[in-house]
């Protein structure tokens, strides 16, 4: 479900496996453009979505990455735990906090 900032329901995504639905949704992260990257625990991948526009039934769906298995790129069940990244480009590092 998404919810606008005074706590309105403005969009759904339907529950399936199919692109753009979700199984078991079992992490979230935004980026600073508006995309939304959900971990899908069924899907075995993550699925990526544009914001919602007025008038929007549900973000838009954008592309999804991953595949079920051992190799670089695939997953098995993922799942995200407490684990924040970010990038710091003007002191060449990554920083990953945990909680």
């Amino acid at each position: 479900l998404v919810y606008d900032a005074a706590g309105a329901l403005i969009g759904t995504v339907r529950r399936g496996t199919a692109q753009g639905e979700l199984g078991m949704p079992r992490g979230i992260a935004a980026d600073a453009d508006g995309r939304v990257y959900v971990v899908d625990s069924v899907g075995q991948h993550v699925q990526l979505y544009g914001a919602v526009g007025t008038g929007d039934a549900a973000p838009t769906f954008l592309a999804h990455f991953g595949t079920e298995g051992s190799v670089d790129g695939a997953f098995h069940y993922p799942n995200v735990r407490g684990h924040v990244y970010v990038t710091d480009w003007g002191n060449d590092r990554i920083q990953v906090w945990s909680y």
